[in-house]
């Protein structure tokens, strides 16, 4: 398959029919957008590979990378510290790919976590509606806090809005700001926008606190510098263990309507193409508030049983695992390759909206390991 694709990309350049877009530029946003939110030490990055800026591309995208070597996505960790032998089907692939300049990038838990990640695509292939995420995580916000003279304050709140600050949920350009007055004293060698060398200055200024996530944080001081009136900006940078609203695992949602039990299984089984389906036992009738986790979710399942979902849907359930619904809820495990297969064309779709004139190809093929009869 890796051959197959470099021979596609071949037959691109030589009829030069489109140019090929480095998917980690800050042009693209693929890193920005997906890779962000990096859970631990998992390994979500590009691994290898370096496409000339002016070579056309293609690219394929796949859930695992495995002995049938692909050019796809790796999406578990890969650790290389111990160099590269070739013991592994991991390993293989990524030797493969280095001797055909193929580049490899991986999407775990940042995917899992990203607004409109893996838990979404399922929630949308299952018909949930007015989702939200299960499990928000915290830590990814900080306080700006900054001294603005008052007739720089518009300029400087605008240059920060405009570089990311002031988002918090679904409201943007949110600050406050409190009036007070400035001291400070230049000394030898200051360039002071104002005030004497040598002289203590007071000035009118207004304190303005804004909240920064933790991806824009780069960016906001970049603008609050070029901004900002004052040669050293006064201001504070504060973390805040609050939850995102926006970024997290799993989805909680609900039905259109309320749907008998045996009705519920048959669309579950239908839209994941599945054939057979674990779950516990049976608590109510119907059915209406679905929680859900791509993958394997199951510690989420406090998380589902607190938003007082009907039913759980996630993967990789073991047998003593099923005690802890409690009656709570039903557990359903639909199956892990089947739960996170709408991520191909998830990040396939993003490519597609960025550039329209950009052949991306997915695989055709399934690299489920597992067979169900």
């Amino acid at each position: 398959h890796l051959r197959a694709a470099r021979q596609a990309l071949d037959a691109f350049e030589q009829n030069r029919m489109m140019r090929y877009y480095e998917i980690a530029s800050p042009g693209f946003g693929l890193t920005n957008h997906f890779f962000r939110y990096i859970e631990g030490n998992q390994n979500s990055r590009q691994f290898l590979g370096r496409i000339p800026d002016e070579q056309p591309g293609i690219v394929i995208f796949g859930l695992k990378c495995e002995r049938r070597p692909r050019f796809e996505s790796v999406t578990y960790a890969l650790t290389c510290n111990h160099g590269l032998t070739g013991r592994t089907e991991v390993e293989r692939c990524v030797m493969l790919a280095m001797e055909l300049g193929v580049a490899l990038y991986a999407a775990h838990t940042n995917l899992d976590s990203i607004e409109g990640g893996v838990s979404h695509a399922l929630a949308g292939a299952l018909g949930v509606q007015s989702e939200r995420i299960l499990a928000p995580r915290a830590a990814l916000l900080y306080t700006l806090n900054v001294h603005t003279p008052v007739e720089a304050a518009d300029q400087v709140s605008e240059a920060l809005f405009a570089a990311g600050a002031g988002r918090i949920g679904a409201y943007d350009e949110c600050h406050f700001s409190v009036p007070g007055t400035g001291t400070f004293r230049p000394l030898e060698g200051a360039q002071p926008s104002e005030g004497v060398v040598g002289e203590r200055s007071a000035v009118p200024e207004v304190q303005q606190s804004f909240v920064v996530s933790k991806e824009c944080r780069g960016a906001v001081q970049r603008a609050l510098e070029e901004a900002h009136p004052y040669e050293v900006v006064a201001h504070s940078w504060i973390s805040m263990e609050n939850e995102r609203s926006d970024v997290g695992y799993g989805v909680i949602g609900q039905m259109a309507q309320p749907m008998p039990w045996d009705h519920f299984v048959a669309h579950v089984k239908g839209a994941l193409g599945v054939k057979a389906i674990r779950h516990s036992p049976l608590v109510k009738a119907t059915v209406q508030r679905i929680a859900l986790c791509g993958g394997a979710g199951v510690d989420l399942l406090p998380r589902a049983i607190a938003a007082k979902a009907d039913v759980y849907i996630t993967a990789d359930i073991t047998y003593h695992r099923y005690f802890e619904a409690k009656n709570a809820l039903v557990m359903m495990d639909v199956g892990h390759w089947e739960s996170e297969q709408y991520t191909i064309e998830l990040l396939a779709d993003y490519i597609r909206r960025k550039f329209p004139n950009f052949a991306v190809l997915t695989t055709t093929s399934s690299t489920n390991p597992m067979i169900t009869v």
